[in-house]
């Protein structure tokens, strides 16, 4: 699981993103990124601590979908966000499918991730000194 998650953290970051500075199609937000993501996460299924008090002043690219809102943040608000998701739903726990934050290889980049048996919802962020990607899934429809 923890190899699928980094494989697709990395995919996301070479092919599905873009450098600051150059457009990513989306909506253009600035403010309180943290409560941004509580809500979205809360939109999506997922169960925060109800006593978040993080506040994260930064610009991000929103792009939702029916099931998933990808949030690029410009600049380097990876630690910050990654706090943001300890107080939020804990320390990511392995034996409940997540994976704590880690660095990808001998890059730059880290990457965690967690699974909705502890979020409520499917929470992947990875990042590094340029930009923090998010992605937040749920729910997921029914399949035909």
């Amino acid at each position: 699981m923890r190899a699928v998650v980094i494989l697709f953290s990395a995919l996301l970051l070479v092919v599905g993103c873009s450098k600051w500075g150059d457009p990513v199609p989306g909506t253009n937000m600035s403010g309180d990124l943290a409560g941004f993501l509580v809500t979205c996460a809360t939109m999506r299924g997922g169960h925060p601590a109800t006593n978040v008090s993080s506040v994260i002043q930064a610009q991000w690219t929103v792009q939702s979908n029916l099931t998933q809102h990808t949030i690029y943040v410009h600049g380097n608000h990876f630690d910050e966000i990654e706090s943001l998701f300890i107080q939020a739903f804990g320390a990511a726990d392995a034996t409940r499918g997540s994976s704590p934050a880690a660095r990808v290889g001998k890059h730059s980049m880290r990457s965690g991730s967690y699974d909705p048996k502890q979020a409520g919802s499917a929470i992947s962020f990875s990042g590094d000194a340029v930009q923090t990607i998010i992605c937040i899934n749920g729910p997921f429809p029914p399949r035909p």
